[in-house]
Order: C-alpha cells, then structure tokens, then sequence
C-alpha cells in the first residue's frame, strides 16, 4: 500500500503542477477492495487528449439526442393540432366562398 499509493498521488501532483489540470483531475486515485481485508491497492487511470475529447463528444451527442426527444415528443401532438386547425379552416373557408357547390367561378361568361 505504501510506494503504490504515494507514485499516484505523485503522478497526479506532476499532472497538475505541468498544468494538466484534467489529467490531473483524470489521474484520481480509485481504490479497489481486496477481498474482506482492509488493505486497498490505488489504481491511477490516464485519458489522452484524443480520447478525452471523443468521450466528451459522444456524451454531448447522446446528451443532445435525449434532448431533442424531449423536445419532439412535446412539440408533436401541438404540431399535429395545428395542422388539424389549418386544414379545417381551409375546408370552412372553401364552402364560404361557394367553391364548395359548383366548382369554378361562372367570370367566363
């Protein structure tokens, strides 16, 4: 547990003070259980720039696919609705204006 702990805690320190702030934050020390006893061993775990940011990317997409869900399954029964409106009106308008009865217009007289 000794020199395994303080390399990572080292490791993250030199992260941090090269100012990779992330890589710092990424070095975190994750500490995994070894049976019933009460010793932990740390592991020290290292993400990349090109693997960082295809992490952030993908987690934006998936973010941004469950918004736009949201967004469509509440703005579809509205868009619906206003079809509805819009083709009834239509309908209504074309009885008031008598196209409804004769067809065309009786101007080529």
């Amino acid at each position: 547990m000794g020199t395994t702990n303080i390399r990572a805690e080292g490791a993250a320190r030199r992260c941090v003070a090269r100012g990779m702030a992330a890589g710092g934050i990424l070095a975190t020390l994750a500490l995994v259980p070894e049976g019933a006893h009460a010793t932990q061993e740390v592991l020290v775990a290292y993400i990349g720039p090109g693997a960082g940011l295809a992490a952030i990317g993908a987690l934006l997409a998936v973010g941004l696919v469950m918004f736009t869900t949201v967004v469509g399954l509440v703005l579809y029964p509205f868009q619906q609705a206003r079809r509805w409106w819009n083709a009834r009106r239509e309908r209504n308008a074309g009885l008031d204006d008598g196209e409804g009865e004769g067809g065309a217009s009786s101007s080529a007289d």
